[in-house]
């Protein structure tokens, strides 16, 4: 499958966002890697350059628990195109119960990803790495609008009409440029 994927992104030139736990998974596949702990993105950048010199303690670990492998490096072929995704202090919360009276008038909140920025160009991939219930999925979930999010949001250049789960003309218009592979 992703030998299929990695075939229509180089005849078409599509971007590719992967989440995944699989480090080795992103050293073959994706051109960028982007990290998350605890619903927050803590590095991110060329694979070959995150691989070879991680930055945060985070990275650093996850990296060390694994095996190593020879990578392929993969040309650019994004060169001064345009974002096919870009999001800057994405945000996606949940609200949570309060103890007590004051959950009768109030809601706390749990936040799943907090000032999250990338970006993705055509024929690129972004691995998205982190152990489970780091904010991978909510992550993507944002970015596909399926979740309402705070922050900004664009995908081929348009932004979700928030809430981003509304079905407006805008939203399904912009649905139809975006997919999910499972």
């Amino acid at each position: 499958i992703l030998d299929l994927l990695s075939d229509l992104q180089r005849s078409s030139g599509m971007a590719v966002l992967l989440i995944t736990h699989d480090l080795n998974l992103v050293r073959r596949f994706a051109d960028r890697v982007a990290v998350m702990e605890q619903g927050v993105l803590v590095e991110e950048g060329r694979v070959a350059d995150v691989f070879r010199a991680p930055q945060h303690p985070y990275t650093q670990r996850l990296i060390a628990s694994q095996p190593r492998r020879d990578v392929i490096e993969v040309e650019d072929m994004a060169c001064g195109a345009a974002p096919v995704v870009t999001t800057h202090g994405l945000r996606v919360a949940y609200p949570t119960p309060l103890p007590g009276v004051r959950g009768w008038f109030k809601k706390g909140e749990f936040v799943a990803v907090h000032n999250a920025a990338l970006q993705l160009l055509p024929g690129q991939t972004l691995g998205v790495v982190g152990e489970s219930g780091s904010g991978k999925s909510t992550l993507a979930q944002a970015i596909l609008g399926l979740l309402s999010y705070g922050g900004e949001v664009a995908v081929v250049g348009q932004a979700w009409q928030q809430p981003a789960t509304r079905n407006t003309l805008a939203n399904q218009a912009l649905r139809r440029q975006v997919q999910v592979v499972f």
